[in-house]
């Protein structure tokens, strides 16, 4: 239903394995995020925002590390564009 949706109003999906494939993918990485908030498993950081030309700090953006996130996760999450890329 929701790929349907994305795809615009008046449309339709006829189901697939792929789309089980990907609702498994999702419950299994949504899980994995519920236990890793209840483990306290994230780190906050916070990372100052800099005016170059007077090297004033301006702002602040915060960051949400996941601790013991695996490489899985991270492949399962780039397949999906609305998650962003691995960090360095």
């Amino acid at each position: 239903m929701y790929h349907a949706k994305e795809r615009g109003r008046n449309t339709f999906e006829r189901y697939t394995p792929e789309m089980h494939s990907r609702a498994n993918e999702q419950l299994l990485i949504e899980s994995n995020l519920r236990r890793a908030l209840e483990r306290n498993e994230f780190l906050l950081h916070y990372q100052p925002l800099l005016d170059l030309r007077s090297g004033r700090v301006v702002g602040a953006e915060a960051l949400v590390r996941w601790g013991a996130i695996r490489s899985w996760v991270w492949s399962r999450l780039r397949a999906s564009s609305r998650w962003p890329k691995k960090p360095a």
